[in-house]
């Protein structure tokens, strides 16, 4: 229903009363492991939009569908940040993609010919809409925002995201970390010295700067999550930038390493099964590997060599599952080689059916 919602809310009032009379038989089925942490929620609802919306006859381009899709999630509760809808549409073979906010705007990078993917699944299972851990990150990263705008003074309430600061400021990333380090400390803030900083009651901190389920939450690590989520834009930077230079799988898998180690050590979103598997797949060979979705639990991806990829899932599977409870799972679904795709598609069919003639009325725009 989220999807339907947000396809509807992008209509005009003219284009809603057009469409009144026009229903929809819809049928879902997909192959990503349930609660594995591969954006099932997010693909769901981007697939919802763009059937709405193409079986409305409304045309739309991809980063609109990717910022309607985004925003469509927070329907459920979950602070999410569009990156997952937004490679979901634009995604191309062959290629990573950087992706960029306020404006979207999605940069494609061709990866090594050499380098495969595997997919591994934990089997832990975390759900993130039950669960105010993946929205308590995000008030973190917004408070360390607000914090080190408000000693900066600068119009703190307006800084709901740390990309916005550093906008406003105009700063490097190597400027943004030292701020980091000079104006937050490394201790937990409690949520009355936060108040205390930022000269708000608890009240008013909870209507302007917390989410629905985290205003309970009592001590906030604002340090940690600032730091990770700017040194894993250097990250990125130098990602994009030996792709471009057509540098080694080894050292974009020293990055994935990297950034695995933040997740778990600054953002603190991994968990003791992950850590397992990102252990073995180094054990096995991997270039890099790092846990991928919203984290504690889901799955972990490892870049690796394509000539052993084949080796290098046999031996993933035989040493991590051969003693768990795998809930009726099949081996294939847990553990698999993969590359980058296509992003979403529409295939128009002609029917004969009682439907026949409403692939006539599809906009040619939205062939995705």
């Amino acid at each position: 229903m989220c999807g339907v919602i947000g396809a509807r809310e992008y209509l005009n009032k003219n284009q809603l009363k057009a469409v009144e009379k026009i229903g929809f038989l819809f049928a879902v089925t997909g192959n990503i492991p349930e609660s594995s942490g591969l954006s099932s929620s997010s693909a769901l609802v981007t697939a919802a939009v763009m059937a709405t919306l193409i079986g409305y006859g409304v045309p739309i381009s991809r980063l609109e569908l990717a910022e309607i899709s985004a925003k469509c999630e927070r329907y459920i509760g979950t602070a999410g940040g569009g990156m997952d809808q937004a490679i979901a549409v634009n995604a191309k073979r062959g290629y990573a993609a950087r992706i960029d906010f306020n404006p979207l705007a999605v940069k494609q990078f061709r990866l090594p010919d050499d380098a495969k993917f595997v997919v591994a699944q934990s089997l832990a299972v975390k759900n993130k809409a039950a669960s105010n851990d993946f929205n308590t990150r995000v008030v973190e990263c917004r408070l360390a925002s607000q914090v080190i705008a408000k000693q900066l003074n600068l119009e703190w309430k307006q800084m709901t995201v740390l990309a916005t600061l550093q906008k406003s400021l105009g700063n490097t990333l190597d400027q943004m970390i030292e701020l980091v380090h000079q104006h937050l400390h490394v201790d937990r803030y409690s949520k009355s010295e936060v108040c205390e900083i930022l000269s708000v009651s608890k009240d008013q901190l909870d209507e302007l700067s917390l989410t629905a389920n985290t205003t309970d939450v009592t001590e906030f690590f604002l340090h940690q999550r600032a730091l990770h989520v700017f040194e894993e834009a250097k990250r990125m930077e130098e990602f994009c930038k030996l792709c471009e230079n057509s540098g080694a799988a080894s050292d974009l898998g020293k990055l994935m390493d990297d950034s695995h180690s933040s997740l778990r050590d600054l953002y603190q979103c991994s968990h003791p099964d992950l850590e397992e598997l990102v252990a073995l797949c180094k054990r096995e060979g991997a270039y890099g590997c790092k846990l991928t979705g919203a984290g504690w639990g889901g799955c972990v991806v490892a870049m690796v060599s394509s000539d052993v990829t084949e080796r290098f899932v046999r031996s993933v599977r035989d040493q991590y599952y051969a003693n768990r409870e795998t809930c009726g799972k099949h081996i294939d679904q847990l553990v698999f080689a993969t590359s980058p795709s296509e992003g979403a598609c529409c295939i128009h069919v002609k029917t004969t059916s009682i439907s026949d003639g409403i692939s006539d009325h599809l906009p040619s725009l939205v062939h995705l």
